[in-house]
């Protein structure tokens, strides 16, 4: 066995970094962040332009159509979006600093099992994150078609003056988009070479081994390898439709080529069969990806496995705990590394506070519009009568 020159010793617990509370923690932050983006895409279904979600909010979510209008849309640009801006900075910090003091305690001994929880929290952030950052563009992006840019220094003056906002000027700042970026890039970066370490193929049956040594000795195989191919794709996917549209330059080209791309397809359409069916096959696939639908779909599948793996992640903890005689409830001590990603889980109740606030301002708002508004004549005629 390639790993007998590691010196696998007996597994120690570490509840900073393996605490049930830091685990929990993520998982629910996790769990809000995804159905916070759910609800305000839901919300938003029927302004979309995607004929699959045209489609959806006609025929199967009749009730969408019931709560469209300005109550919906201020409810989820006014609210929900400033949520999901908080929300998504919040799970990519986090995750890019667990991810960061594994990579730090990589060489200083970490166990392959320690650094498999690192790994799972880290992906845990990576999903909501990249699913509340998709769910804002997309949102803005639906209601933004037709419309002029808006100006950046005009969009205090409208949030400021209780007008109906409209969606397109609820962005992520501009000048922090190179910051959000550069920290979005590193931390795929981290995570890409973490997957690569987990493809080893004895990974599970070594996790009392030091990570360290077994990268070293890396020899890819099995389900872990298969499952390190389908996340690189999931990576790279993610983080390119992620940041590809937040810059002009790249968005206007990932444009052009995307609509390059639909009128060869379009094109291709009339050849004979079986090619033509492949190319609608394609086109739908292409459709089904690029809607919202999909991305409220998706993220509830990738949160499921994600807690699947945690839990084969910690059988296998246990397991290797079992093997020297050491109980596994000594990584329940509350600790430092348990108690920071709790208190996390209250970050997004401060934007909330101040968007409810906010809604609550536009509501007395235009209730007092429309009461300073001229009464009909006919109606002021009534009430003289009565």
């Amino acid at each position: 066995m390639a790993l007998d020159q590691c010196g696998c010793s007996c597994l120690q617990p570490d509840p900073d970094i393996a605490g049930i509370g830091g685990m929990i923690s993520f998982a629910v932050g996790s769990a809000v962040t995804i159905n916070i983006a759910v609800a305000t895409l839901l919300l938003n279904l029927s302004s979309s332009h995607n004929k699959l979600d045209i489609w959806l909010s006609t025929r199967l979510f009749k009730r969408l159509r019931n709560i469209r209008g300005p109550t919906a849309n201020a409810m989820s640009n006014l609210i929900l979006l400033p949520i999901l801006f908080s929300s998504s900075d919040s799970q990519l910090l986090t995750g890019f600093v667990v991810l960061l003091a594994g990579w730090i305690q990589f060489w200083n001994g970490l166990s392959v099992y320690h650094f498999s929880v690192i790994v799972n929290m880290a992906w845990s952030a990576t999903n909501s994150q990249l699913l509340s950052f998709f769910a804002s563009q997309l949102v803005q992006d639906s209601h933004a078609m037709g419309r002029p840019e808006p100006k950046e220094e005009d969009c205090d003056d409208e949030l400021t003056s209780g007008a109906s906002t409209p969606p397109n000027t609820l962005r992520f700042p501009r000048r922090s988009k190179p910051l959000r970026a550069s920290l979005m890039l590193v931390h795929a970066g981290l995570l890409l070479a973490a997957t690569a370490i987990q493809s080893h193929g004895e990974w599970y049956a070594s996790y009392q081994c030091p990570v360290l040594c077994v990268a070293k000795r890396l020899r890819p195989g099995g389900s872990t390898m298969r499952w390190m191919i389908v996340n690189y794709l999931l990576l790279l996917w993610g983080y390119s439709a992620a940041i590809i549209p937040s810059f002009a330059i790249t968005s206007k080209l990932a444009k052009s080529i995307h609509a390059s791309i639909s009128r060869q397809l379009g094109r291709l359409k009339s050849t004979p069969q079986p090619l033509s069916f492949v190319i609608r096959l394609l086109t739908y696939f292409g459709l089904f990806v690029e809607s919202m639908t999909f991305q409220i779909i998706f993220p509830y599948g990738w949160f499921i496995l994600g807690l699947l793996d945690l839990v084969v992640v910690r059988y296998w903890g246990k397991v290797a705990f079992e093997k020297c005689g050491e109980d596994m409830k000594a990584e329940t001590r509350w600790g430092f590394g348990q108690l920071v990603p709790i208190l996390y889980l209250v970050a997004p109740l401060l934007p909330a506070i101040d968007a409810f606030g906010r809604y609550r301002m536009l509501k007395r708002y235009e209730a007092n519009r429309r009461l300073s508004l001229p009464q009909p004549s006919g109606s002021t005629q009534t009430k003289s009568l009565g």
